[in-house]
């Protein structure tokens, strides 16, 4: 049996979904850079299911939001990991 591992993105989806990831943020357990992250990462892959290409959905999104395409990139590198 093969077991696929959950990436961060699917993992805080799944907590929030049972009201524990807001607990989490409201304890300190978890940073609110987490939540930012996921934010940002939601709207990247907007402009990805819109057809940008990687380069381009990491561009919008930093003028979006008003943030570095590095910035970008650690939180999409972040919640895909």
């Amino acid at each position: 049996m093969s077991c696929k591992q959950m990436v961060t993105y699917e993992l805080i989806k799944q907590l929030e979904s049972n009201s524990i990831f807001l607990d989490l943020l409201k304890k300190g357990v978890v940073p609110i850079k987490v939540l930012d992250y996921k934010c940002i990462y939601e709207r990247w892959l907007t402009f990805k299911a819109e057809g940008f290409s990687n380069a381009e959905s990491y561009t919008y999104t930093a003028d979006e939001y008003k943030l570095s395409e590095n910035t970008i990139r650690n939180a999409v590198n972040f919640m895909s990991k």
